[in-house]
């Protein structure tokens, strides 16, 4: 970001490929850290390490009482 508020005082019709390439490794990293993280969640709630919190007072919506109830919002 702090790349794009500087300004070449010179240039021709090319400019420095610097300004691409510093942008865009922000980029990179970003979504790097994204992707591990949505990664990490998906493994640990596959291990059951990571789930919906349920109380033991709390009433299901479905047959089973133990059983968490998902509800998916659109």
């Amino acid at each position: 970001v702090a790349a794009l508020c500087r300004a070449y005082l010179v240039t021709g019709q090319t400019y420095s490929r610097k300004v691409d390439i510093d942008s865009l490794c922000v980029l990179s990293s970003l979504g790097a850290t994204v992707h591990k993280i949505c990664t990490d969640i998906r493994l640990l709630a596959n291990l059951k390490e990571l789930e919906e919190p349920f109380e033991k007072d709390q009433i299901g919506e479905g047959v089973s009482q133990d059983k968490p109830s998902h509800s998916y919002s659109v």
